[in-house]
C-alpha cells in the first residue's frame, strides 16, 4: 500500500519544484503513507530533482533519519541548544516537535543541565497555553527533548513579515501568554525569556509559550543558572535580570509587556548598536509611551502597557494573573484598573 501511495505522490508531484516535491514528501511521511526511508530513496534518485540536499535537510545528525523511538520527519528550525526536528513518535503513531542538542554542546555539563532543565520545566506544567512537554533522555548518542507538537507560526516571524501585529490581536494572544505564565508561576517556574520568537500561534488563534531553556524554579542550585543570567534576550530582559539580580514572577510581566509593545508598535522599547546599550537603556531611560510609539493605540493599552515595563518590580503587576484580566478588559473594550488610576492622577 505505501509504495502503491509512493507512486501516486510521484506521478502528482512530477514537474514541481524540488521545495515542492519535498513538501509533498514530508506530507506523505506527516500522514503515514510512506516511511521516511522510503520518502528518503525516493527523493534522492536523480529523476526526482531533489537529490542529497533534501536527505541532509530531513536531518543533519550523523545518526540518520532516527533517533530513539522518533522518526524524523524534517527540520522545523534551530537555534542555540539545538535543532527542532518535526517527527513521529512510534509508540504512540502522533507527531511531535523533537530538540537534539548537538554533540558539541553535550560535551559540556553545562548545557546539558540546562537542556534537561527545560524538559523538566516543561513536563511539570500542563496547561492549554504551553507547549506540553512529552519525553527527554539520550539516544544514539544524543539528547533529545520531545514535545508537543504545533502547527503554526512564532510571533517573531509574524514580525518579520508584517511588521507589527493588530492590536485587539497582540493583546489577546498575549492575555493567553499571562496565563501560562500564572500558571507557570503557581508552579514555582519563572520563565525567564519570555519574547515573541517564544509564543507559538496556531491556526485557530491559540497562543502556546514556549522554550522554558532559561526557566528556573524556585530553591535550584545557582551554580545550574549562573551562566544563563545574561542570556536572556536584550529587547525584552527586565532591569533586574540585566543587573544579574534574581528574577521573579514580575520580571516575566515586564518580558511580556516589552513583547506586547513591540508587537503593537512594530519596533521594540529599546534599540541600539548593541546587547549592552540596550540592556543599559532598560536601566536608566524611560520609555517612550505607547500611544507615542504607536499612535492609534488605545488608552487602556497604553497605560496597561506601562505599568507592566515599570522599571522597579514594585511599580508593576504584582501576578501575570493580574496582567491576563487587565488584558481582558482591553481585549472587551473595559476600563482596565491601570486606566483607572491613570485618569485619576490626571484629574
Amino acid at each position: 500500500i505505501t509504495f502503491a501511495a509512493a507512486a501516486e505522490l510521484e506521478q502528482a508531484s512530477a514537474g514541481q519544484p524540488s521545495d515542492s516535491r519535498k513538501l509533498v514528501w514530508d506530507l506523505a511521511v506527516e500522514k503515514g503513507l510512506v516511511s521516511a526511508e522510503e520518502a528518503r530513496r525516493i527523493l534522492a534518485r536523480p529523476e526526482s530533482g531533489a537529490g542529497a540536499s533534501s536527505s541532509q535537510a530531513l536531518a543533519e545528525k550523523g545518526s540518520g533519519r532516527r533517533l530513539g523511538n522518533y522518526e524524523l520527519i524534517s527540520k522545523l528550525g534551530q537555534g542555540g541548544m539545538g535543532a527542532v526536528y518535526k517527527a513521529r513518535q512510534e509508540s504512540m503513531d502522533r507527531l511531535v516537535a523533537v530538540k537534539v542538542l548537538p554533540r558539541n554542546l553535550a560535551k559540556n555539563e553545562e548545557f546539558i543541565t540546562r537542556f534537561l532543565r527545560e524538559a523538566r520545566a516543561a513536563g511539570r506544567l500542563s496547561h492549554p497555553n504551553i507547549v506540553a512537554g512529552i519525553d527527554a533522555g539520550f539516544a544514539d548518542g544524543y539528547y533529545y527533548f520531545a514535545m508537543e507538537y504545533v502547527e503554526g507560526t512564532n510571533l517573531g516571524e509574524r514580525l518579520q513579515a508584517q511588521g507589527s501585529v493588530p492590536e485587539a490581536e497582540a493583546a489577546e494572544y498575549c492575555r493567553q501568554v499571562a496565563l501560562a505564565l500564572a500558571h507557570a508561576h503557581d508552579a514555582g517556574i519563572v520563565h525567564r525569556d519570555v519574547k515573541p520568537e517564544n509564543i507559538l500561534v496556531t491556526s485557530a488563534g491559540q497562543a502556546k509559550l514556549c522554550d522554558l531553556g532559561l526557566a528556573r524554579s524556585s530553591g535550584e542550585d545557582m551554580r545550574v543558572t549562573q551562566a544563563g543570567m545574561a542570556v536572556g534576550t536584550p529587547y525584552y530582559i527586565s532591569p533586574e535580570q540585566a543587573m544579574g539580580h534574581e528574577p521573579d514572577a514580575r520580571s516575566d510581566v515586564y518580558s511580556l509587556g516589552c513583547t506586547l509593545y513591540h508587537l503593537v508598535a512594530g519596533r521594540p522599547v529599546y534599540d541600539g548598536p548593541n546587547p549592552l546599550s540596550i540592556m543599559q537603556k532598560h536601566l536608566n531611560e524611560t520609555p517612550e509611551r505607547l500611544g507615542e510609539a504607536c499612535p492609534g493605540a488605545s488608552s487602556a493599552l497604553e497605560a496597561v502597557v506601562g505599568r507592566m515595563i515599570a522599571r522597579a518590580p514594585e511599580d508593576r503587576y504584582p501576578t501575570a494573573g493580574e496582567v491576563a484580566a487587565e488584558l481582558r478588559k482591553v481585549v472587551g473594550g473595559g476600563i482596565p484598573a491601570a486606566l483607572g488610576a491613570s485618569i485619576a492622577e490626571r484629574r
